[in-house]
């Protein structure tokens, strides 16, 4: 955390005096968000059609595997939330644990990307679930539990679990050529249709 990161969470986060539609949007996306999300993606999962029941096999994995690597980074960084500092508006309870990097960022940019990531998606709406981590990346600052290279850091670990995970999703797809039986060579060419021998002419009776 330095001089831009602070400038930038005063900036970013919502004052007193913010309108009363915004704090009750960000507080939406931070708290009821992920659970209304969650429970749209198991339910994909469970009674979707493909592709999109196959992805959302990979996008909970890839949640969960945010969540975990958030967990396991903060104690080594000990960052302090923007409270424990006394800067900005608070506008939500919070534990004072680190917030380096942001687990709620990380695991709904962890399943953007996924989404983003769905076979058969038109390029025009990959950018589109991007959104939701943005949103929740946002909302964290704007509440008063994270600074901005707390969300930023969630960012790249949700960014990453998710294509990592759908790389490994599609090593597992990949179907192996069959094999050649041992002691089997290579097929001979098909041979080339001989010409017709060219009709002998008959010599003329003497």
């Amino acid at each position: 955390m330095n001089a831009w990161d602070q400038a930038l969470f005063l900036w970013l986060n919502l004052g007193p005096a913010a309108p009363h539609v915004l704090v009750r949007a960000a507080t939406w996306i931070s708290v009821q968000g992920p659970n209304g999300l969650l429970a749209a993606t198991l339910a994909v999962a469970l009674f979707g059609r493909d592709p999109w029941r196959i992805q959302c096999w990979r996008v909970l994995p890839s949640m969960a595997l945010a969540a975990l690597v958030a967990t396991v980074l903060r104690p080594a960084f000990r960052q302090p939330r923007p409270f424990d500092l006394h800067q900005g508006t608070q506008w939500i309870e919070h534990a004072s644990t680190p917030g380096f990097p942001s687990a709620h960022t990380s695991v709904m940019m962890a399943l953007a990307v996924s989404l983003a990531l769905t076979p058969g998606l038109r390029a025009w709406a990959r950018p589109l679930p991007l959104a939701f981590g943005l949103a929740m990346a946002w909302s964290r600052v704007a509440l008063g539990v994270h600074f901005p290279s707390d969300v930023l850091a969630g960012m790249v670990v949700g960014a990453v679990c998710a294509l990592a995970l759908q790389r490994v999703g599609h090593l597992r797809g990949v179907r192996q050529p069959p094999l050649v039986p041992s002691g089997a060579g290579a097929m001979p060419a098909p041979e080339a249709a001989s010409a017709p021998a060219p009709a002998r002419r008959r010599a003329p009776d003497a």
